[in-house]
């Protein structure tokens, strides 16, 4: 009787674990926050905006439509990062890989690569080799192509709608400026 529950217990115990382990979604974005990714597109959004209130800065545009663009980054950057998220899916299958990761860049070598790599100690120049060795950083290595052509495919896609859709509300509205439009209808 006593075995049995010990049993009983080990068996919920463990399907309660799994329960609570993150999601690979709940993963991929704490990577993207603690990778960088969310502070490069949140700038990626303003410059564009920017280049664009720029580009029509003699058209009187009211300061409520810049406002209103401005107040929609947090759900544009989101959408970007939910697409690559599942470009990424396909290319980083273990969530143990997106763990370590993670696990790096909250380190205290991770987040000095990521700011400035030329002021690293040397003891976060060992922590960083030591990484370097890991299976994930290995396995992140191999893959590093198809994640930078994943990036790259989701930003341009990405940048695109958002500019032509900002240009696009600009026209409907009757403003117009000399700025290239490529194939924005």
């Amino acid at each position: 009787m006593k075995k049995a529950f010990v049993i009983a217990l080990v068996v919920f115990g463990s399907a309660f674990a799994k329960a609570q382990s993150p999601s690979y979604q709940t993963l991929v974005m704490e990577y993207f926050e603690v990778g960088g990714i969310d502070k490069e597109y949140n700038q990626a959004y303003d410059m564009m905006l920017n280049q664009i209130k720029d580009a029509f800065q003699s058209q009187s545009v009211p300061e409520s439509f810049w406002k209103k663009h401005q107040n929609n980054k947090k759900e544009s950057v989101a959408q970007f990062k939910g697409i690559l998220a599942a470009e990424y899916r396909s290319i980083i299958t273990e969530k143990y890989d997106l763990e370590q990761l993670i696990k790096f860049y909250k380190s205290e070598a991770g987040i000095q690569l990521r700011e400035n790599p030329a002021a690293m100690t040397e003891e976060q120049k060992a922590a960083y080799a030591k990484y370097l060795e890991s299976s994930t950083a290995q396995k992140i290595n191999e893959i590093q192509g198809d994640l930078s052509a994943a990036k790259q495919r989701t930003s341009m896609y990405w940048s695109r709608n958002l500019f032509c859709s900002i240009i696009s509300e600009l026209k409907e509205l009757g403003y117009n400026s000399g700025m290239p439009t490529g194939n924005c209808n």
